[in-house]
């Protein structure tokens, strides 16, 4: 679709409009201005109009792709990275080094962090999203539970320590009917080196129970309930099916899931 080509395009613009200019010392603390920005709905959707960005965003590094984050711009001017929950004490809990305050002049955004810190980098938008240092894409809350309807896979980053990794995979299948199940897979891989220069690699997996229960999606949240108890959170997708809306990709509490069908 027009949006998810846009982002494309903005990933590859990245490599060449985002460098990073600078990383200095900064004296005193940022403002939070929050609770006038937060709507008891959730958080704002992404825009690039009138200069700047305001609300949601999906964050891709250029120079790492499994860097991949959730930044949200206020109107006051703050910028949050990977927060939980959008009310005004959700926020105000987010890491110094995760909040602070933002400005763009022309084709340059500037954050001063929390924690003193103040990075700089080339800006480029289009009604898309934007690119600084990695690809911005402008996200909204799904307009129905039809579009999340599906089976998808999602895993965390590999882990790697010298030879060994450790990844971690999940099922999750939200019915149309309001049911869901979701199964658990975890693989390792370790390598032994010895004396003589031989290796001896292991290889391990391991599957926990499946779970079942029930989802409700309510604006930007996405509930998922079972006798472990209830998941909830902000859920947006980030590639769709342009004939039948049905979502490729989304994102939930810091995991993308992928439509094992599409």
């Amino acid at each position: 679709m027009k949006s998810a080509l846009r982002f494309l395009t903005l990933s590859l613009l990245t490599l060449t409009w985002c460098v990073l200019l600078s990383t200095v010392l900064v004296v005193g603390a940022c403002s939070t201005g929050i609770g006038k920005d937060i709507g008891a709905s959730g958080p704002l959707p992404g825009s690039t109009a009138g200069g700047k960005p305001v609300g949601l965003f999906f964050f891709v590094s250029s120079s790492d792709f499994n860097n991949q984050r959730t930044y949200y711009f206020t109107p006051a001017g703050q910028v949050y990275v990977d927060p939980t929950d959008f009310s005004a004490v959700a926020l105000a809990a987010v890491p110094p080094g995760q909040h602070g305050s933002y400005a763009v002049n022309g084709k340059q955004m500037t954050i001063k962090w929390a924690n003193g810190s103040t990075t700089a980098g080339n800006y480029h938008a289009d009604e898309s999203g934007f690119s600084c240092e990695g690809s911005f894409m402008c996200v909204a809350p799904l307009a129905s539970a039809k579009q999340l309807a599906g089976t998808f896979e999602g895993h965390n980053a590999a882990v790697s320590v010298n030879a060994n990794s450790l990844a971690a995979f999940r099922t999750l299948t939200l019915k149309p009917d309001g049911t869901f199940t979701r199964d658990n897979f975890t693989a390792s891989h370790s390598e032994s080196r010895h004396s003589d220069k031989s290796s001896f690699n292991t290889d391990a997996a391991s599957t926990g129970p499946q779970q079942a229960g029930r989802w409700k999606l309510d604006g930007w949240y996405l509930t998922l309930t079972d006798a472990q108890g209830t998941a909830r959170g902000v859920a947006f997708r980030t590639d769709w099916d342009e004939k039948t809306d049905q979502t490729k990709i989304f994102r939930f509490n810091g995991t993308s899931y992928k439509n094992t069908n599409l």
